[in-house]
């Protein structure tokens, strides 16, 4: 169990990075008036998905689930974090915003990377409600 929240910290403190390092690049936009809120994004969204995932790391010993159900929270959760960091880097260098589906090449790219982000993200969440859950049926 250590290992799984080692990694958790591991990841979670590299997205922070991210996030807090974007910062750089989001005073940038500001001064220069460009993907001022794309930065933001990727400024406050990574720093938020290093906080869940170092946040995440404590509660794990509380989840019960079988060992493919713990594997796959484990890379859906720290996976779905750096998919959705590398579509909002991707959005804020290009100036896409990949919300909707269409569009050209990028934004479609952006749009894949954040439905694939969010559905693993969402995935390994719900695993972990579940593992939890099923500790407080006992």
């Amino acid at each position: 169990m250590e290992i799984l929240a080692t990694w958790f910290v591991l990841h979670g403190a590299i997205m922070l990075w991210t996030g807090l390092a974007a910062g750089y690049f989001h005073a940038r936009a500001i001064k220069t008036g460009r993907n001022e809120v794309a930065w933001r994004v990727v400024h406050s969204g990574g720093s938020m998905a290093g906080v869940m995932l170092l946040a995440m790391a404590w509660p794990l010993r509380f989840v019960e689930l079988p060992a493919w159900a713990f594997t796959t929270l484990l890379w859906t959760l720290i996976g779905g974090s750096y998919v959705l960091g590398a579509g909002m880097v991707i959005a804020a260098v290009s100036g896409e915003r990949g919300i909707s589906p269409g569009g050209g090449r990028v934004n479609r790219f952006v749009h894949f990377l954040y439905a694939a982000g969010g559905i693993a993200s969402l995935l390994g969440c719900t695993l972990f409600v579940i593992g939890v859950a099923r500790v407080l049926q006992k």
